[in-house]
Parts: C-alpha cells; sequence; structure tokens
C-alpha cells in the first residue's frame, strides 16, 4: 500500500539497526512490529530508545495481538498509534504524508 503511493519503505530486521538508520537520516514515521529475533518487546523496546535519544519521529505499532495493557504502554512512552489491522494501519498513517504533500 505504502509504496504504491510512492512512499519509501525501508525494512531492518533489529532495533540496533533501525536506531542507526534513525540517527542518520530523518524517517517521516516508524512503524514497527512488537516482536523480534526472540524478543517479544523488541517493538517497545525501540520506542522506549527513540524517546530516550530524543526522537520524537511518529511511531506505530502493527502487530498482531492486542491487549490495553499494551496500548497504555506505548501510548506512556510516546506512541502515536497501535493496530493489528492493515486497513487501521493505513488510516492512521497515510495523513502524514499527504500533510507534506508527498501524496
Amino acid at each position: 500500500m505504502f509504496e504504491s503511493n510512492n512512499i519509501g519503505v525501508y525494512t531492518t530486521t533489529s532495533t540496533a539497526e533501525a536506531l542507526k538508520l534513525l540517527s542518520l537520516y530523518n524517517y517521516q514515521v516508524v512503524i514497527s512490529d512488537m516482536g523480534r529475533n526472540n524478543n517479544s518487546l523488541a517493538g517497545l523496546k525501540l520506542l522506549k530508545a527513540m524517546r530516550s535519544n530524543n526522537d520524537h519521529t511518529p511511531f506505530y505499532m502493527y502487530t498482531w495481538i492486542s491487549s490495553d495493557a499494551l496500548v497504555k504502554e506505548l501510548k506512556n512512552n510516546g506512541s502515536q498509534g497501535f493496530t493489528i489491522e492493515s486497513e487501521k494501519l493505513y488510516s492512521q498513517v497515510l495523513p502524514i504524508f499527504k500533510k507534506s504533500n508527498n501524496l
């Protein structure tokens, strides 16, 4: 969906790689899953690391499992959104690109 709207997508496989790219380039949004590489809280750890680095890039969690506790934890750590549905993710994220006239 993003690529069909001419939005570049950069995929990383680790928190360290994502943080390195974020330190080198300006991104308009970060979309993360929750679990990576046998770490079920990797997405939350990425968010916390970003915010502790004073990186306020909009952050959205896209994952398979929802819970009120997880949503609360993400909000408390500066996440802009959370969903388990692809259409909801698009509706949350695409306006960011429309604001910057990329769509």
